[in-house]
């Protein structure tokens, strides 16, 4: 109690002092709670999906550094994929698609990933509404389909129960609505919808398939 009395007599005298000292405290504790939320959300807190245990992700890289690892091209993940004997399911993503929504109340930007067919599945999780992608429908030119979030769903559709089957207009073309995922679901980042990747590797050009980017197996 003497130290505690002694501490509050040098601040009173002192009150500029004493206001850094304050403010730096507050920044310092903070800056750790922020931190502390990322770390807890990203790497402490398990995703929420069942036998997460059994879940891995791959990245190329020359080096030990998280600067080396490099995205995986479609045509690799193929040799792999064919070669594996220690992976019960594998599936491809590519994230980070901005476009633009029209055709709902008004213009949107939203934010999208291309997957193979059997993304879904291998996360052990089914869309809510409607079905998954099909074999079919990953391929160049296939059949312009999309599956939405439980967000995009309430916010353009007002969860409307008849919006499988229903079109949406992204960046100028028409998809059709073959799903929503469901309440929460989460993979990495906010995604607004999800299309089928080109999976036929025959039909695509050797420099587009090069191009991938954010590519990974899981």
């Amino acid at each position: 109690m003497n130290d505690l009395k002694f501490a509050c007599r040098q601040l009173r005298r002192n009150p500029g002092f004493a206001t850094v000292a304050v403010l730096t405290m507050a920044l310092g504790i903070g800056a750790v709670t922020a931190i502390f939320s990322v770390v807890n959300g990203v790497l402490l807190r398990p995703m929420a999906f069942p036998h997460v245990d059994r879940l891995v992700m791959v990245w190329e890289g020359t080096g030990r550094r998280l600067e080396d690892l490099r995205p995986i091209w479609l045509l690799r993940f193929l040799d792999w994929q064919r070669q594996a004997k220690t992976l019960e399911r594998t599936a491809f993503f590519e994230s980070g698609w901005h476009s633009t929504l029209t055709g709902a109340d008004a213009a949107a930007q939203v934010v999208g990933a291309q997957i193979s067919p059997g993304f879904f599945s291998v996360l052990g999780v089914q869309p809510a509404l409607g079905r998954p992608f099909a074999a079919e429908e990953a391929k160049d030119g296939g059949p312009p389909v999309i599956i939405i979030s439980y967000g995009l769903w309430q916010r353009s559709f007002a969860g409307d129960p008849a919006v499988v089957g229903k079109r949406l207009t992204l960046d100028g073309k028409s998809r059709t609505i073959v799903g929503v995922m469901p309440k929460g679901f989460r993979f990495r980042q906010s995604v607004d919808f999800w299309m089928p990747f080109p999976m036929d590797a025959d039909s695509l050009a050797p420099d587009w398939v090069a191009g991938v980017v954010y590519c990974s197996l899981i």
